[in-house]
Protein backbone atom coordinates (compact mmCIF):
# COMPACT_ATOMS: atom_id res chain seq x y z
CA UNK A 1 0.00 0.00 0.00
CA UNK A 2 2.82 2.43 0.79
CA UNK A 3 4.41 2.06 -2.65
CA UNK A 4 1.04 2.19 -4.43
CA UNK A 5 0.11 5.29 -2.46
CA UNK A 6 3.30 6.95 -3.69
CA UNK A 7 2.71 5.91 -7.31
CA UNK A 8 -0.84 7.26 -7.40
CA UNK A 9 0.24 10.42 -5.58
CA UNK A 10 2.64 11.10 -8.47
CA UNK A 11 0.21 10.22 -11.29
CA UNK A 12 -2.85 12.08 -9.97
CA UNK A 13 -1.56 15.67 -10.30
CA UNK A 14 -0.04 14.84 -13.70
CA UNK A 15 -3.44 13.62 -14.91
CA UNK A 16 -4.83 17.17 -14.91
CA UNK A 17 -2.63 18.12 -17.88
CA UNK A 18 -3.99 16.85 -21.24
CA UNK A 19 -0.51 16.14 -22.64
CA UNK A 20 0.46 14.17 -19.53
CA UNK A 21 -2.88 12.35 -19.62
CA UNK A 22 -2.07 11.01 -23.07
CA UNK A 23 1.40 9.91 -21.98
CA UNK A 24 0.04 8.25 -18.82
CA UNK A 25 -2.62 6.46 -20.86
CA UNK A 26 -0.11 5.25 -23.43
CA UNK A 27 2.27 4.05 -20.70
CA UNK A 28 -0.02 1.30 -19.44
CA UNK A 29 -0.81 3.02 -16.14
CA UNK A 30 -4.55 3.10 -16.86
CA UNK A 31 -4.91 -0.65 -16.36
CA UNK A 32 -2.72 -0.49 -13.26
CA UNK A 33 -4.85 2.29 -11.74
CA UNK A 34 -8.03 0.32 -12.45
CA UNK A 35 -6.57 -2.76 -10.75
CA UNK A 36 -5.30 -0.74 -7.77
CA UNK A 37 -8.79 0.73 -7.31
CA UNK A 38 -10.19 -2.78 -6.94
CA UNK A 39 -7.32 -4.03 -4.79
CA UNK A 40 -7.41 -1.15 -2.29
CA UNK A 41 -11.13 -0.32 -2.21
CA UNK A 42 -11.33 -1.38 1.44
CA UNK A 43 -7.88 -0.17 2.56
CA UNK A 44 -8.46 2.68 4.98
CA UNK A 45 -5.80 5.20 5.95
CA UNK A 46 -5.48 8.82 7.01
CA UNK A 47 -4.28 11.73 4.92
CA UNK A 48 -1.44 12.20 7.39
CA UNK A 49 0.75 9.44 8.67
CA UNK A 50 1.66 6.13 7.13
CA UNK A 51 -0.76 4.58 4.63
CA UNK A 52 -0.19 1.18 6.21
CA UNK A 53 -2.89 0.28 8.67
CA UNK A 54 -0.57 -1.93 10.70
CA UNK A 55 2.87 -1.40 12.24
CA UNK A 56 5.88 -2.70 10.35
CA UNK A 57 7.69 -5.58 12.04
CA UNK A 58 10.51 -4.23 14.19
CA UNK A 59 9.06 -0.70 14.14
CA UNK A 60 6.13 -1.21 16.50
CA UNK A 61 7.32 1.47 18.94
CA UNK A 62 7.71 4.09 16.23
CA UNK A 63 4.25 3.30 14.86
CA UNK A 64 2.40 3.37 18.19
CA UNK A 65 0.90 6.78 17.50
CA UNK A 66 -0.48 7.80 14.13
CA UNK A 67 0.66 11.18 12.94
CA UNK A 68 -2.31 13.49 13.15
CA UNK A 69 -2.86 16.68 11.25
CA UNK A 70 -3.40 19.96 13.05
CA UNK A 71 -4.78 23.28 11.89
CA UNK A 72 -7.06 24.02 8.97
CA UNK A 73 -8.69 20.92 7.51
CA UNK A 74 -7.30 18.69 10.27
CA UNK A 75 -10.63 17.00 11.01
CA UNK A 76 -11.03 15.82 7.41
CA UNK A 77 -7.36 14.82 7.10
CA UNK A 78 -7.52 12.73 10.29
CA UNK A 79 -10.54 10.65 9.21
CA UNK A 80 -9.94 7.14 7.98
CA UNK A 81 -10.57 7.05 4.25
CA UNK A 82 -9.97 4.71 1.28
CA UNK A 83 -7.24 7.13 0.13
CA UNK A 84 -5.51 4.94 -2.42
CA UNK A 85 -8.74 3.97 -4.18
CA UNK A 86 -9.97 7.56 -4.05
CA UNK A 87 -6.84 8.95 -5.72
CA UNK A 88 -6.95 6.15 -8.30
CA UNK A 89 -10.56 7.06 -9.14
CA UNK A 90 -9.72 10.77 -9.42
CA UNK A 91 -6.90 9.90 -11.80
CA UNK A 92 -9.05 7.50 -13.84
CA UNK A 93 -11.71 10.20 -14.19
CA UNK A 94 -9.07 12.50 -15.67
CA UNK A 95 -7.62 9.77 -17.90
CA UNK A 96 -11.10 8.97 -19.20
CA UNK A 97 -11.11 12.43 -20.75
CA UNK A 98 -8.36 11.21 -23.10
CA UNK A 99 -10.83 8.83 -24.67
CA UNK A 100 -9.49 8.61 -28.19
CA UNK A 101 -6.28 6.94 -29.34
CA UNK A 102 -4.00 9.93 -29.83
CA UNK A 103 -0.59 10.73 -31.16
CA UNK A 104 1.57 13.36 -29.55
CA UNK A 105 2.81 15.92 -32.05
CA UNK A 106 5.66 18.03 -30.83
CA UNK A 107 6.36 19.78 -34.11
CA UNK A 108 9.63 18.04 -34.90
CA UNK A 109 9.77 15.18 -37.42
CA UNK A 110 11.47 12.77 -35.02
CA UNK A 111 8.68 13.29 -32.46
CA UNK A 112 5.80 13.54 -34.93
CA UNK A 113 4.07 10.34 -33.89
CA UNK A 114 4.04 7.93 -31.02
CA UNK A 115 2.72 4.40 -31.52
CA UNK A 116 -1.06 4.32 -31.40
CA UNK A 117 -2.45 2.87 -28.19
CA UNK A 118 -6.02 2.09 -27.21
CA UNK A 119 -7.90 4.98 -25.64
CA UNK A 120 -7.91 5.03 -21.85
CA UNK A 121 -11.66 4.40 -21.72
CA UNK A 122 -11.19 1.20 -23.73
CA UNK A 123 -8.55 0.09 -21.24
CA UNK A 124 -10.70 0.98 -18.21
CA UNK A 125 -13.70 -0.90 -19.61
CA UNK A 126 -11.60 -3.94 -20.62
CA UNK A 127 -10.06 -4.06 -17.13
CA UNK A 128 -13.52 -4.27 -15.52
CA UNK A 129 -13.50 -0.62 -14.49
CA UNK A 130 -17.27 -0.18 -14.67
CA UNK A 131 -17.84 -3.04 -12.22
CA UNK A 132 -14.96 -1.84 -10.04
CA UNK A 133 -16.40 1.69 -9.83
CA UNK A 134 -19.86 0.29 -9.07
CA UNK A 135 -18.47 -1.92 -6.29
CA UNK A 136 -16.46 0.97 -4.86
CA UNK A 137 -19.52 3.23 -4.73
CA UNK A 138 -21.62 0.46 -3.13
CA UNK A 139 -18.96 -0.06 -0.47
CA UNK A 140 -18.57 3.64 0.36
CA UNK A 141 -22.09 5.10 0.05
CA UNK A 142 -21.35 7.53 2.91
CA UNK A 143 -18.22 9.02 1.32
CA UNK A 144 -19.43 12.00 -0.74
CA UNK A 145 -16.09 12.90 -2.31
CA UNK A 146 -15.40 9.34 -3.44
CA UNK A 147 -18.94 9.05 -4.82
CA UNK A 148 -18.52 12.33 -6.70
CA UNK A 149 -15.23 11.18 -8.22
CA UNK A 150 -16.59 7.75 -9.17
CA UNK A 151 -19.67 9.32 -10.79
CA UNK A 152 -17.39 11.72 -12.67
CA UNK A 153 -15.30 8.77 -13.90
CA UNK A 154 -18.43 6.91 -15.02
CA UNK A 155 -19.70 10.04 -16.75
CA UNK A 156 -16.43 10.51 -18.62
CA UNK A 157 -16.42 6.82 -19.57
CA UNK A 158 -20.07 6.96 -20.69
CA UNK A 159 -19.34 9.89 -22.99
CA UNK A 160 -17.47 7.62 -25.42
CA UNK A 161 -20.28 5.42 -26.75
CA UNK A 162 -23.84 4.25 -26.38
CA UNK A 163 -22.54 0.69 -25.90
CA UNK A 164 -20.56 1.82 -22.85
CA UNK A 165 -23.60 3.71 -21.54
CA UNK A 166 -25.64 0.51 -21.83
CA UNK A 167 -22.89 -1.46 -20.09
CA UNK A 168 -22.90 1.02 -17.20
CA UNK A 169 -26.67 0.57 -17.01
CA UNK A 170 -26.37 -3.23 -16.96
CA UNK A 171 -23.55 -3.35 -14.44
CA UNK A 172 -24.23 -0.64 -11.87
CA UNK A 173 -27.41 1.36 -12.54
CA UNK A 174 -28.82 0.45 -9.10
CA UNK A 175 -25.75 1.92 -7.44
CA UNK A 176 -25.79 5.03 -9.65
CA UNK A 177 -29.45 5.64 -8.79
CA UNK A 178 -28.71 4.99 -5.11
CA UNK A 179 -25.96 7.61 -5.20
CA UNK A 180 -28.29 10.10 -6.90
CA UNK A 181 -30.99 9.53 -4.29
CA UNK A 182 -28.56 9.57 -1.38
Amino acid sequence: PKVCSGVVAVLQPLSFDPDHTIVISNSGCTRLLTELTARFQDHMSRFCGPPLAWPLEGHEEANKEDLMAAGAGAEEKNELDPRIAKVCVQTLANLACANEPEKLEVGKPEFAKLPEAPGSVDVIVAAGGIQILGNLMSTHMTNPRLLEDAMCALSNIAYVSVDIQLEIGRVCIDTVVGVALN
